[in-house]
């Protein structure tokens, strides 16, 4: 009923009627959330955002965070911006926000206070090499072995040779074993091995 016009029509013994001027009728409306903010998940030092919907009269915003002791205002600074909008931005996040949990409340000219369902932030660390693989010799048909270390979480290996001009994936063999771990093994390797190139591509599961 919001913006509907009133007039009224006054009529007597005497005629004519008279006519009033009209009025409008304005209708404030509570503040509702029509899309909830939803976890995410990204790698360290990069972006990302919680969102909300919302619809009412006159919203006001502000976004609070738990950060494992309970629920305190955002402030824009550091991190953050949009603090008290419906999209607070996060940048350049660290890996210790890892686990942080983000709501929003919302205010109006009508009451009650909406507060949006909690989402969470998960922060992934990025993969890094810390020890690379070693030149290796052995005698002919001893074992050789090359290891990698990685640091990161949920990280899968690929083991590659260089044959031919260009890199190719290694499966298990019967000269071949640990292609898809930290550490390559080499059984039974002849003359036709020597100088034979290797590498590991180490990723993670989901992101980073």
């Amino acid at each position: 009923m919001n913006n509907y016009q009133y007039r009224v029509i006054v009529s007597g013994t005497c005629t004519p009627s008279v006519t009033s001027n009209a009025v409008v009728l304005t209708v404030n409306t509570k503040p509702e959330i029509t899309a909830q903010p939803v976890d995410i998940t990204i790698c360290q030092n990069t972006n990302t955002f919680f969102q909300v919907t919302a619809q009412g009269t006159a919203l006001i915003y502000q976004w609070y965070v738990d950060t494992g002791s309970g629920f305190a205002a955002v402030a824009n600074g550091g991190v953050y911006s949009g603090a008290t909008s419906n999209k607070l931005n996060l940048t350049n996040v660290p890996v210790s926000y890892d686990g942080y949990i983000y709501q929003v409340q919302i205010t109006g000219t009508c009451p009650p206070v909406a507060t949006s369902s909690s989402a969470r932030l998960g922060v992934s660390v990025s993969t890094s090499i810390t020890l690379q693989p070693r030149d290796t010799t052995v005698c002919e048909f001893n074992a050789a072995s090359f290891k990698v270390n990685a640091y990161g979480a949920g990280l899968t290996y690929k083991w590659q040779l260089y044959t031919g001009g260009i890199w190719t994936n290694l499966t298990p063999t019967a000269n071949y074993t640990g292609v898809t771990t930290s550490t390559l093994v080499i059984y039974n390797p002849t003359r036709t091995f020597s100088a034979n190139r290797y590498r590991v591509i180490v990723g993670k599961h989901m992101l980073c």
